[in-house]
């Protein structure tokens, strides 16, 4: 039992899939970095019926400072007004696996309320190694 799962009962509609997803997540816990890599970058990003489809999704390169081109995605409700919040996101997976699909409902809903949204698909490594990955997030892009 996980260390603080006596504070709450399990969530009914869960407890039906438990089992599976524990088995599914095991198969891939099992995987090779260079296994995990190619099974992430496979899967398509999970968009609820929530998520809004009203919004332009465009990608552009821009250049690190070492001239190498990194893929940004940006997204905007199609009725964006002038001066909207910009949120800047750098999807998940430790600078080592990932892409722009990470985070891609969370991106559509933001931009759906109104903000515009920019995704940067920084480098990835083999081991993590985050300076490059760092200044392409912080003064690159």
């Amino acid at each position: 039992m996980a260390k603080y799962a006596h504070y709450s009962d399990i969530d009914p509609e869960f407890a039906a899939i438990k089992s599976e997803c524990d088995a599914n997540f095991g198969a891939v816990w099992k995987l090779s970095l260079a296994e995990l890599k190619v099974a992430w970058q496979n899967t398509p990003p999970a968009l609820g019926p929530y998520v809004p489809d009203d919004i332009d999704i465009h990608f552009e390169k821009v250049a690190a400072r070492d001239g190498t081109e990194i893929g940004i995605k940006i997204y905007k409700a199609k009725d964006a007004s002038e001066g909207a919040k910009l949120y800047l996101v750098s999807h998940g997976g430790g600078f080592v696996v990932g892409s722009h699909s990470v985070e891609e409902a969370t991106n559509r809903l933001v931009a759906g309320a109104g903000s515009t949204v920019v995704s940067v698909d920084y480098r990835m490594y083999a081991i993590p190694w985050y300076k490059c990955s760092m200044q392409e997030l912080t003064t690159d892009a």
